[in-house]
């Protein structure tokens, strides 16, 4: 799954710490995205900046059983097993592809560096391969995620994991992760919406 590959995945602790600056407010700037294709996968970089705590940043990041509530194109997403700062995760999700849409399914092996580091490589699925590397880095009053890595499509992946469609999903992934950081960060917890797939 397109998603679960670039948090780590990406990406479950409690932190009650609010905002460290609410008054900064995010733009289109914060989000950085380069993919290139490259010896028949995809080179991947994505970096977000977010004006919040690490604790709350990473409890979104890695909150695995509850990713299908964040992510829009995520439909199925749980943790299978877990040892220390090692986990298994299993993902289902979807990406368009014209008028058609596509099912993938992932299973991915990811080591944690708590609230610094989320290693991941994939297991099993509709890639031929997928390794990310997540990393959170504090600056002030913000927070940086830079994501890293390569994958490679397999047969019928490769339809709809293009250079362009992978960038537009990695926007569209750092918006929805910005946005439930803020929430939560706000004290809030996730809306009705996200469940029903109609938040904007």
């Amino acid at each position: 799954m397109l998603k679960s590959t670039i948090q780590g995945l990406t990406a479950l602790v409690l932190a009650t710490s609010a905002l460290a600056a609410p008054a900064i407010t995010p733009n289109a700037d914060d989000i950085v995205v380069r993919v290139k294709k490259n010896a028949g996968g995809l080179d991947v970089y994505a970096e977000l900046t977010v004006p919040a705590t690490r604790e709350k940043t990473w409890e979104v990041l890695v909150d695995y059983d509850r990713m299908d509530e964040i992510l829009s194109t995520v439909d199925d997403s749980r943790i299978v097993k877990q040892q220390g700062n090692q986990m298994e995760v299993v993902q289902t999700s979807h990406l368009g592809f014209g008028p058609f849409r596509i099912s993938l399914h992932n299973k991915r092996r990811g080591e944690l560096t708590p609230q610094q580091e989320i290693r991941s490589h994939l297991i099993e699925g509709d890639l031929q391969a997928s390794d990310f590397t997540t990393r959170l880095v504090e600056e002030g009053a913000l927070v940086r995620v830079t994501w890293r890595g390569r994958m490679v499509p397999g047969p019928l992946a490769g339809l709809a994991v293009t250079a362009a469609t992978v960038e537009a999903e990695l926007r569209r992934l750092c918006r929805e992760l910005r946005a439930e950081i803020l929430h939560r960060g706000a004290g809030g917890t996730s809306p009705a919406c996200r469940l029903a797939r109609t938040c904007e």
